[in-house]
């Protein structure tokens, strides 16, 4: 048996992901729906694992300490804006989002089963939930609506300059992430959104999980040992557990799958000896590209419990998948019965996550938010001072329940 964590002297920063992914045992004999959803699931899987691979540089450049993000969230976030495009920018995204060769309507019709199968049962893989925040002023446009329902979508009319907007948003991303999350929206966050004049429309994907272990480990056998990090020595409490899981040592690192409950898994993936985030993110690849070499091994597994949590700005992003023109002009778009010309400003996201003796939690929160590019356009108002004779009533349903003249006021 072998420790899982060795001591590595100065050992990088440990690499975790949350694979929301089913069990990889496939019966020998499956229906043509069943082969067609398996079909699905690994061009789903691949299309988000090419996503998530231009987004990890980006990731490591943004954060000073450990690196935490949803490449789902965001994915999620991003195919609810599709629909609303058109012309060449719907046709960018649609390269970014969409496996080649596949049909579009097909493809998103797909996703909305995964998404429904995903998200039912005793014990879902995950909740999730976009919210379509649109300025009151504007009325939905009916075809975006339909297009983008089956996507756990819920659009609303809200008032950007009014705080409670975001306090109601705090209260439900708090209630859908079971607290992890809250409050979302700080006092300066929501000071700085009531402030912008140009806010036409925010998408945010909501997407939470929570799954026991498959093996739970016991916290009586847990350990206070030293965690060898990037930048210093911690000591931290370790959990332990003796099991047979899928296990790859490969050149350089070893890799553990451990397995939920609900058919998710933890992936980890470490370094046999310090790395930079460029040589981790490689062999985490290579492990996801070798899935056929994972087996079940005896192992003795000694893992750190820890929370770890992300904050940083995706805007630039855009500029690895060719979609840089987002940021100036959208195009024509279909999100509303009125034509305003707008801009992408601003992609947000915020994870939390927490892993102990049970099992792990996880949210992200995904923010895109479309400004117009013009300042709104101020209606004049009429000017109506009640300084002379004027006749008066007090209606209801048309029914004057009085009548008057006022001819003089008494001082």
């Amino acid at each position: 048996m072998f420790k899982l964590f060795k001591k590595t002297s100065q050992l990088s920063k440990y690499l975790i992901a949350i694979m929301f992914a089913v069990s990889t045992l496939i019966p020998s004999l499956v229906s043509a729906s069943e082969a067609d959803e398996m079909a699905f699931e690994e061009d789903l899987a691949q299309q988000i694992q090419d996503f998530s691979q231009e987004l990890r540089p980006l990731v490591s450049e943004e954060v000073e300490e450990n690196a935490l993000y949803s490449p789902l969230s965001y994915y999620l976030a991003l195919l609810t804006l599709e629909p609303g495009l058109t012309g060449s920018e719907k046709e960018q995204l649609s390269e970014v989002l969409i496996p080649e060769g596949m049909d579009r309507d097909e493809y998103v019709a797909s996703m909305a089963s995964f998404i429904r199968e995903a998200t039912e049962g005793d014990e879902p893989i995950f909740d999730t939930k976009t919210y379509l925040l649109g300025r009151e002023d504007l009325e939905w446009n009916s075809t975006y609506i339909e297009d983008t329902k089956d996507l756990a979508t819920e659009a609303s009319s809200v008032d950007f300059k009014d705080v409670s907007t975001y306090e109601s948003l705090n209260e439900d991303i708090a209630e859908l992430t079971e607290g992890l999350i809250d409050p979302y929206y700080s006092v300066a966050r929501i000071a700085e959104m009531t402030a912008n004049d140009y806010l036409q429309l925010v998408m945010m994907n909501l997407l939470y999980f929570k799954s026991n272990w498959l093996n739970v480990f016991n916290e009586d056998l847990n350990t206070d040992e030293t965690f060898y990090g990037r930048d210093d020595e911690t000591v931290v409490p370790m959990m332990h557990l003796e099991e047979s899981i899928p296990y790859l040592e490969g050149d350089g690192f070893q890799a553990i799958l451990l397995p939920y409950r609900n058919q998710a898994n933890l992936l980890i993936v470490i370094p046999d000896e310090a790395a930079d985030d460029e040589s981790m993110w490689e062999a985490y690849q290579s492990v996801l590209e070798q899935e056929e070499e994972i087996n079940n091994k005896t192992i003795a597994l000694t893992l750190p419990k820890f929370e770890s949590s992300g904050s940083f700005d995706l805007t630039n992003s855009l500029d690895a998948f060719d979609l840089s023109n987002f940021k100036e002009d959208l195009g024509e778009t279909d999100f509303f019965t009125t034509q305003e010309e707008t801009a992408l400003s601003q992609i947000h996201q915020r994870v939390e996550l927490v892993l102990d003796e049970e099992g792990t939690s996880a949210a992200a929160v995904t923010e895109i938010n479309i400004e117009t590019t013009m300042a709104p356009v101020e209606e004049e108002p009429i000017e109506l001072k009640v300084d002379r004779p004027f006749a008066y009533g007090i209606i209801y349903k048309d029914i004057p329940l009085f009548e008057g003249l006022i001819h003089n006021i008494s001082e």
